[in-house]
């Protein structure tokens, strides 16, 4: 979960049973939850994350996802609920004066 922690700083990554959701991003507490009941080879749950726009429409049936890998997709995509700050190098302001 180190990982989650270079996009959100101080952000809490915690795996356990929820009722409904596959994951859940609660910004103002700064905590990622993930299902731990999850079943990462079912349509709904993957149409639900977007993968299925990963394999294209034509593909009736995705390829199998391990779990890890599919923990893993959870967590980027509750990241995007954060504002993630990049470090712009600092000649990228030299760079945007010489096109303007």
């Amino acid at each position: 979960m180190e990982f989650a922690r270079l996009y959100v700083p101080n952000v809490k990554v915690i795996i356990e049973e929820l009722s409904e959701y596959s994951g859940l991003a609660i910004t103002s507490k700064r905590i990622i939850k993930i299902n731990a009941r999850q079943s990462p080879n079912d349509n709904d749950f993957q149409a639900g994350l977007g993968l299925t726009a990963l394999y294209g429409p034509t593909l009736k049936r995705p390829p199998k996802m391990s779990l890890n890998k599919t923990y893993f997709f959870i967590l980027l995509h509750e990241i995007g609920h954060f504002k993630v700050k990049d470090k712009v190098p600092r000649y990228y302001a030299k760079v945007k004066r010489d096109i303007e």
